[in-house]
């Protein structure tokens, strides 16, 4: 768990300087982690080097079984390198790792 003073406001981005408590969670279809901050929904997330049409159905799996044990939560999608025209649900956002990690939009 790691634990921090500072978090964001409620629609802000969650970035890796402001989270208060953070968890590995398995639940079936597994969710790499769980992110909890005071005041917001949990942020659920995933992590993968590549996303594309072969692998995009488990990681998404992976946030919706987080979504079902937890309730109200956002997802969060990390990858290095992704494919082009992915379809992915309304509530879960797509992220660079680099752009996660440096707080870029």
């Amino acid at each position: 768990m790691v634990k921090s003073s500072r978090s964001s406001g409620p629609g802000e981005p969650v970035r890796p300087q402001q989270i208060e408590e953070i968890f590995f969670a398995r639940n079936g279809w597994e969710c790499d982690f769980a992110i909890f901050q005071a005041g917001r929904p949990a942020t659920l997330v995933q992590v993968t080097q590549h996303l594309d049409r072969d692998n995009l159905d488990r990681e998404i799996k992976g946030l919706t079984s987080g979504k079902q044990f937890i309730g109200n939560a956002e997802g969060l999608l990390l990858f290095n390198t992704a494919d082009r025209e992915l379809k992915i649900p309304g509530w879960i956002q797509l992220r660079t790792v680099k752009n996660w990690l440096l707080g870029c939009e």
